[in-house]
């Protein structure tokens, strides 16, 4: 299932780090290779960041 972040955030209190850690680290390599291709995302917010789970 896939939900965005916001949703995930709001919908639960608290996550466990390991899916917490997984999903940083996720998120700063997408950025990473966007910013390699020079392209910019200029809205980065919890509600555009999909996570599938």
């Amino acid at each position: 299932m896939t939900n965005d972040l916001c949703h995930l955030m709001i919908s639960r209190s608290a996550y466990c780090y390991r899916h917490t850690r997984r999903w940083t680290v996720q998120l700063a390599l997408g950025i990473t290779a966007l910013h390699e291709l020079d392209i910019i995302h200029h809205d980065i917010k919890a509600k555009n960041i999909l996570i599938n789970v």
